[in-house]
């Protein structure tokens, strides 16, 4: 009996001694947790301002390690993870840190730019109204409501919400710029240009702005302030393809000056050597200037990117067809892209090149057919006047000469 006694009172101290020491080690497992846990947080902010995303979700996977209750680390991850277009593990954790914290404004925010980038916008617009109604005032839910609106073409919806987005903060530059592209897009031009003008004023360098202001102008007929705004964007941004090649539009559609268009064509094919349209676009300028084998020479360009192009291979086929200097002449090539362009987009202009085509190899039959369909096709008296001209020539076995 006594032997029992003595037992049992080293198991109950033995149990005493077990839980104290459980104790101990959950004490100094939470009391070096915070510590760790913070180093790892620390590390990974400072990767992360340093654009070292890998390394920084590395360090916030450590975090969690420490403790993945953390809401604030799965917003740091997620964030890392947006920055990076990873934008299904930033979704994924954005939505851990609101289970964790439902009245996160920022992972709300957060979580609709992911859904924003790809293209689910009514998700977006779901996870930014969330965020609104925990706090009204978050000008930056209101901004991106107004973007993923405005993808949906709800341009109305959206101004409204860039509006109050800019009631809260004034200088909001970024809600005067969307709410720029929205005017422009219901053609309140000149609310349109006001607001650009506002962000520019706003915002140091910002080329963009500029740009799509001379696009404003442009709609306006106010040629000469567009051409000024880009000259502006390119000056803040000298590699900005799509305003060269706009500029280079206005010299040649509204300004005739041609140089100043080649010039233009010149920097974006610099900047994109392989957009087909840039050749095109100054292989007629050369064409219209008189340069005949710059002309050549850039539609061959452009129909090496795309052989399927039918303005290029309508344009060359002419003057291959039709060119008064012989030496640029080439008749079985001409045929050759003019019956792709037909094929392509059997039209008035393709047929007459066609035509010419066929006239330039002798095949005056063939000419005479396709002129006829011309003149059928066409309702324009100036055209129609120039296709029986072609179509005398054809009749008396001539080719069509430039």
């Amino acid at each position: 009996m006594i032997f029992c006694i003595k037992i049992n009172n080293y198991c109950q101290r033995n149990k005493i001694f077990l839980l104290t020491l459980f104790l101990l080690i959950i004490l100094f497992y939470f009391m070096g947790c915070g510590p760790n846990k913070n180093k790892y947080i620390d590390r990974g902010n400072r990767y992360y301002k340093k654009n070292n995303l890998n390394d920084a979700i590395k360090a916030y996977n450590k975090a969690l390690m420490f403790d993945p209750t953390d809401e604030e680390i799965y917003f740091n991850r997620g964030t890392s993870y947006f920055t990076k277009g990873d934008f299904d593990r930033a979704i994924a954790d954005f939505t851990k840190a609101i289970v964790l914290n439902p009245s996160s404004v920022k992972s709300y925010n957060n979580r609709g730019l992911s859904w924003y980038k790809k293209k689910k916008y009514d998700l977006a617009i779901y996870d930014y109204r969330q965020a609104l109604n925990i706090n009204p005032q978050f000008s930056y839910a209101y901004n991106n409501l107004g973007d993923a609106l405005a993808a949906k073409k709800e341009y109305t919806q959206s101004i409204i919400n860039y509006s109050k987005a800019l009631e809260i903060n004034p200088k909001y530059f970024e809600a005067y710029y969307g709410r720029g592209l929205s005017n422009h897009s219901i053609e309140n031009y000149d609310l349109a240009i006001k607001d650009f003008s506002t962000a520019i004023n706003l915002k140091d360098n910002f080329a963009i702005g500029y740009a799509h202001r001379a696009v404003a102008w442009t709609k306006k007929r106010k040629i000469d302030k567009a051409i000024d705004d880009y000259q502006e964007a390119i000056k803040l941004n000298p590699l900005f393809f799509k305003v060269y090649v706009n500029l280079g539009h206005l010299w040649f559609d509204e300004k005739g000056n041609l140089d100043n268009a080649i010039s233009n064509y010149t920097e974006a094919i610099i900047i994109d050597p392989s957009d087909v349209s840039i050749y095109a676009n100054r292989g007629d300028a050369f064409y219209q200037k008189g340069k005949i084998q710059e002309a050549i020479d850039d539609y061959y360009s452009a129909l090496e990117i795309n052989p399927n192009n039918v303005n290029v291979c309508n344009n060359l086929a002419w003057i291959l067809a039709t060119s008064n200097k012989e030496e640029y002449r080439k008749g079985l090539k001409a045929v050759e892209l003019a019956l792709r362009a037909v094929k392509l987009n059997p039209s008035q202009f393709t047929l007459s090149t066609l035509s010419a085509a066929y006239a330039e190899i002798g095949k005056f039959d063939y000419a005479i057919k396709y002129i006829a369909q011309s003149i059928e096709s066409s309702e324009n008296k100036n055209q129609i006047q120039k296709y029986n001209e072609q179509l005398k020539y054809y009749q008396n076995s001539k080719p069509w000469r430039e």
